[in-house]
């Protein structure tokens, strides 16, 4: 078995636009910094994990992205322009998505079902 379809998938990704980019986010709580000039690009057809220990701001930078927390300071693009997101309805026309904990645990599903959607 070759893996040469794995690596043309790979070439194809690193050569896709980018779809969805965080420049410079910033979020403090209470003049305790929680998220300092976060930086990231997500590329179509690309599936990332997202990792840290407890308190690191894994989940402020997605309720960033999902809209229920605004950042400070930074800018968030989706196919290069600049987006603002309020609130999670702006977030849902962005496509950004980002389940809650009781939709997580509430619906019995894997991984592929977590993520369809979540980047169109």
């Amino acid at each position: 078995m070759s893996a040469k379809p794995e690596a043309d998938e790979q070439e194809r990704i690193q050569d896709s636009e980018v779809r969805f980019r965080v420049e410079n986010v910033r979020k403090e709580f209470n003049n305790v910094v929680a998220l300092d000039d976060i930086d990231f690009e997500l590329r179509r057809g690309e599936v990332v994990g997202l990792v840290g220990e407890n308190g690191a701001g894994k989940s402020t930078l997605l309720n960033i992205l999902s809209g229920i927390y605004q950042q400070n300071r930074g800018n968030i693009y989706v196919d290069d322009e600049e987006v603002i997101i309020e609130n999670p309805r702006d977030a849902s026309h962005e496509d950004c998505y980002c389940p809650s904990r009781t939709e997580r645990d509430s619906e019995p599903h894997g991984i592929r079902e977590s993520v369809s959607g979540a980047i169109s």
